[in-house]
């Protein structure tokens, strides 16, 4: 089954990344700076690898880099985004369901909308998020990022660059 979800991944759609989509307003928030600039918006627009699966392509997101665990402020940054967008409590908690329906979504948006598209995106998301389900850490934004880190690879793993 693997196999004919890599060929349909092989054979993605061309989409259109909307630059902006990434500067939620209510992101910039999170950012823990005052009155960030342009370049301080982009070094943590880039962080947000889960968040964008609703609105950039996979392969997008799939060319992003991996994030360190040893910086406070990502930390930060990546719990306070994650639970706005429910990917995380309040206490800290990773709400796997919601992110598998986020990857399920967007691997959609990338093989297509017909029933073994879907079902294969399924089973795909499934398989993701289960690889990186266990993980924890000492503090919210640390498990943040290490769940995401392990998403995405998976993600650069299926070969959703082109």
């Amino acid at each position: 089954m693997k196999v004919a979800f890599y060929l349909f991944i092989l054979v993605l759609t061309q989409a259109n990344s909307d630059d902006n989509s990434k500067y939620h307003s209510n992101l910039i928030e999170c950012i823990p700076h005052k009155n960030p600039d342009n370049n301080t918006i982009e070094e943590y627009a880039k962080l947000q690898v889960v968040t964008d699966l609703t609105h950039l392509p996979l392969r997008d997101i799939a060319r992003r880099e991996l994030i360190s665990e040893q910086n406070a402020y990502y930390n930060g940054f990546l719990f306070c985004s994650w639970k706005k967008y429910e990917y995380q409590t309040k206490k800290g908690v990773v709400v796997y369901d919601t992110i598998e329906r986020s990857l399920r979504d967007a691997l959609v948006s990338e093989v297509g909308s017909t029933g073994p598209g879907i079902n294969l995106s399924k089973i795909e998301a499934k398989n993701i998020v289960n690889h990186c389900r266990n993980i924890t850490e000492n503090t919210p934004g640390r498990t943040a990022i290490k769940v995401q880190n392990c998403i995405l690879k998976q993600i650069q793993h299926i070969g959703v660059i082109n």
